[in-house]
């Protein structure tokens, strides 16, 4: 009896989580973009000069496109998919042969804390919010070779 109470309980906490992610990861994914967008308008103000063509293109139903047009060229794209609570990515950039561009492909997964919370997680690592989800997701683009992503 305590299985099947464990287990029901456990599905309703699925269901919730699916529903809030649902409802409230389009504000999540805004709340993302805009600390994006806040954060490449902060490194073209830090670093002027330097020529870097790294732009912001929001996509449709919340996802977003960010490129770095100057050597070396990356591009990371994502784009969210509610029903298996993920944001799909894809991060391109050069290979180690020249013209030649790896993509790699991961995923950040939402979370819902016991507060009702939501937020992202790639692998173990949990993310304490959107600046922190940033940063990691711009680092290899702005910076590219000082961080990799891993799938």
């Amino acid at each position: 009896m305590e299985r099947e109470e464990a287990r029901r309980l456990a599905m309703d906490r699925r269901h919730h989580c699916h529903v809030l992610i649902e409802e409230h990861g389009p504000d999540l994914l805004r709340a993302l973009a805009a600390e994006l967008a806040g954060a490449i308008e902060d490194y073209h103000r830090a670093t002027p000069g330097r020529g870097d063509a790294i732009d912001f293109e929001p996509l449709p139903r919340g996802g977003f496109l960010v490129s770095r047009a100057t050597p070396p060229r990356a591009t990371l794209q994502c784009r969210p998919d509610y029903s298996t609570q993920a944001l799909n990515c894809n991060w391109a950039h050069p290979g180690d042969e020249e013209g030649e561009m790896v993509e790699v492909p991961f995923n950040l997964h939402f979370t819902v804390d016991d507060a009702d919370k939501l937020g992202f997680r790639h692998g173990a690592r949990a993310f304490r919010g959107v600046a922190e989800v940033a940063e990691f997701l711009l680092t290899p683009v702005l910076f590219p070779g000082s961080k990799r992503i891993d799938p």
